[in-house]
């Protein structure tokens, strides 16, 4: 019997691998689904730097010696779908989905620096959980939690990464084959921004048009069906 290929998901900050199980209910009966707690996870090691390569580093130390061939995908959200992108310079992949990905940070980084870093966390964590709770109250309260136990330097450490790193650095033809989803009203990645990075790239992209940064959890049927169109069906 063929083994099956991997499917390996990257969340963003302000998430964990439990976050992310949404993926394994839909991807496992033809994929092995990885999904690692990321250096910013709450639920990862104490070490968080401040590169997206660094992110990549720990990502390949995880799955260097696990996956491999030509049929593997790699997801990525967010802060995730940075990661993602520089982590397909180093290994190998058919295709690669990227959900809202982060492209930097052009503006306002040093007001959201200052605001996350003397804001208490709880206070931080309300307004997103209340949004997620309208669409999925589970996940709400899980996004309260995982936002909540999280350090301080594990949510400041990733936006001076995010800040020094551009999507648009990247050359032509560098990445694997692209699905790029986004939402219309997303304000963290603009859908101009990702149209024009979709389209640098010859990626194929969905603009969901009732949603926005939480296109997945928002609009998770339309953006599961995407995937599944976009991936090898086996």
């Amino acid at each position: 019997m063929k083994s099956k290929p991997f499917l390996v998901v990257l969340h963003g900050l302000g998430a964990s691998s439990e976050w992310m199980g949404i993926y394994k209910k839909s991807f496992s009966n033809n994929y092995n689904v990885i999904i690692p707690d990321m250096p910013y996870s709450p639920d990862s090691g104490p070490h968080c730097g401040k590169s997206i390569t660094g992110y990549v580093d720990y990502v390949y130390e995880l799955l260097k010696d696990t996956i491999g061939g030509e049929e593997s995908i790699l997801i990525g959200e967010s802060l995730g779908g940075a990661v993602a992108m520089v982590l397909c310079q180093k290994m190998s992949f058919k295709k690669l989905v990227l959900i809202a990905p982060s492209l930097g940070i052009e503006k306002g980084f040093m007001s959201t620096y200052l605001r996350m870093l003397l804001v208490p966390v709880d206070i931080l964590a309300e307004p997103v959980a209340e949004k997620i709770a309208k669409s999925d109250p589970e996940l709400g309260a899980l996004s309260k939690k995982i936002m909540i136990s999280t350090p301080k330097y594990k949510m400041l450490n990733p936006l001076v990464a995010m800040k020094r790193f551009s999507a648009f650095d990247l050359e032509p033809g560098c990445l694997p084959e692209l699905l790029v989803i986004g939402g219309k009203y997303d304000k963290v990645v603009p859908e101009d921004k990702l149209s024009l990075f979709a389209g640098k790239h010859g990626a194929n992209l969905y603009i969901n048009n009732e949603s926005g940064h939480h296109v997945a959890v928002n609009r998770w049927p339309d953006v599961e069906a995407r995937i599944k169109e976009f991936i090898p069906c086996l």
